[in-house]
């Protein structure tokens, strides 16, 4: 006997009348994805609720994330929303951690946006480290020294946001990191944004992205809640510690001259 089973959950996506252009928000993991992604739905007409989790799940039956292709199929798919036969256009903000060759097909798209939020790696990876140890499966390396999870090789479920592998985890964040950022130089749909600047100055930010999206802010500024996001476990390195991992992570970022100016920010 046959039977069929339901193999994907229902996904809600926010519509809206007015033309908005397909928006994903990208970063390496513990970067201030949904910092940026609750001052845009603070101050837009996108929302981060729902967003759009661009992942197997819920959009692994649906989108091939090897395949540049696919990927544009799938935001041109979301562009060309009806309801009642009227046009409606996507409001939810999509949040990414993939590699920026992802979206390869989507570069100088105008109805296609690619936010690439970056942060200094050294609050990065220690942010991350503490991120790991709170789930109980194998998300991604745990050691309980901060200079070993830095220096360790990916492994876990995290790899699904790689396409080559790494000999430590500080290179997975420099190869993320610099190969958006020459994206962003290069490709007029492809935004990089300091989390840095975000965080302490964000209406001007704001604005800035905004201009180059091409879509207004809100009449008043919003301040979002700078604690809406998923916690890691209760750990932190020492202030010894932590020098002593930024220049190993400055020894490891000599290939990666792009990724080398964040450190010090």
């Amino acid at each position: 006997m046959i039977i069929n089973i339901n193999t994907g959950p229902e996904m809600p996506i926010a519509v809206d009348t007015e033309q908005l252009p397909i928006l994903f928000v990208c970063s390496h993991e513990r970067s201030g994805t949904h910092f940026l992604m609750n001052t845009l739905a603070a101050n837009t007409k996108y929302t981060a609720q729902p967003y759009i989790n661009f992942d197997y799940v819920p959009l692994g039956n649906l989108v091939n994330f090897y395949s540049s292709q696919s990927v544009l199929n799938f935001a041109t798919s979301l562009d060309q929303l009806k309801s009642k036969e009227e046009r409606r256009y996507v409001s939810s903000i999509i949040k990414s951690h993939h590699p920026v060759d992802t979206f390869e097909k989507c570069f100088n798209n105008e109805r296609v946006a690619l936010l690439y939020i970056h942060r200094n790696p050294l609050a990065v990876l220690h942010s991350f480290w503490a991120f790991l140890h709170n789930w109980e499966w194998r998300e991604g390396p745990k050691s309980g020294n901060f200079r070993d999870f830095v220096l360790s090789p990916p492994e876990g479920q995290l790899m699904r946001y790689q396409h080559s592998s790494f000999d430590t985890m500080i290179a997975r964040w420099a190869s993320h990191t610099s190969e958006w950022l020459k994206a962003s130089e290069t490709h007029k749909n492809v935004i990089a944004v300091s989390f840095e600047s975000l965080r302490s100055s964000p209406e001007a930010c704001l604005r800035k992205i905004t201009n180059k999206l091409g879509v207004p802010m809100l009449p008043t500024f919003t301040e979002p809640s700078r604690e809406d996001y998923i916690k890691g476990a209760n750990m932190t390195a020492t202030a010894e510690q932590l020098l002593e991992v930024k220049e190993v992570i400055r020894a490891q970022l000599s290939k990666y001259p792009e990724a080398m100016k964040l450190l010090d920010r």
